[in-house]
């Protein structure tokens, strides 16, 4: 992830652990994030993904509107 940051220039950017998961040791700055949203909105399926308002995704209500 880090080799992918690089190349992306995100010079703030460190990940400590390749899941993504809380970790104190993952540092970044908003415009580095942004430089990482930028490289992922070229990607016709993540632009599909983030573009999505509402999905059904075909689960029984578990809750009652009363």
């Amino acid at each position: 992830m880090n080799e992918n940051a690089n190349a992306l220039k995100m010079q703030n950017t460190n990940f400590d652990s390749p899941h993504g998961l809380m970790n104190i040791q993952n540092l970044s700055t908003a415009y580095d994030m942004a430089r990482l949203l930028t490289k992922c909105m070229t990607l016709s399926l993540f632009r599909k993904i983030v573009g999505t308002k509402v999905r059904d995704c075909g689960c029984p209500a578990t809750h009652d509107n009363k």
